[in-house]
């Protein structure tokens, strides 16, 4: 089920593949132009809200000053180097890191079931398992208190 925090996690990847990809663009120019999509548009003028744009800001402004940290924490659980991880791989895991790290309220394995939905939807085919390995690590050296 595609819920409005879905769907905002979903504008959050394609707007950190797109800085991936352009790293010379600023977060302001970034979320405008996914703002001014159609789809996000579309999205968040239904009755029922399907984008939650609150969220959108909140974890796309809060990732992109975070960036070179985020990949920092990541890198040690990781099977491969940084330069290796393809720029979808590389969006989900910034997602996911800053939820971890910022969102004691959102329980870690909904955070780690989000990120695989995400690859599961836009990466290749077997990513959300080396997304799912990595979360499982990076959860429990950020959230120990929740890991049994």
């Amino acid at each position: 089920m595609r819920t409005p925090r879905r769907r905002s996690r979903e504008f959050v990847l394609q707007a950190l593949y797109q800085l991936i990809l352009n790293p010379e663009y600023s977060a302001q120019e970034l979320s405008k132009n996914i703002k001014e999509t159609e789809t996000f548009l579309n999205a968040s003028q239904e009755k029922k809200p399907k984008v939650d744009e609150n969220f959108f800001d909140t974890l796309f402004l809060g990732i992109y000053p975070m960036i070179e940290t985020y990949q920092i924490e990541l890198t040690p659980y990781l099977d491969r180097s940084w330069e290796e991880v393809n720029a979808i791989e590389k969006a989900i895991l910034l997602i996911a890191c800053h939820e971890l790290k910022t969102s004691p309220e959102t329980p870690f394995p909904v955070i780690i079931n989000e990120s695989v939905e995400l690859a599961k939807g836009y990466a290749k085919e077997d990513s959300y398992k080396f997304i799912n390995g990595v979360l499982d690590r990076l959860s429990i050296a950020l959230r120990p208190y929740d890991n049994p």
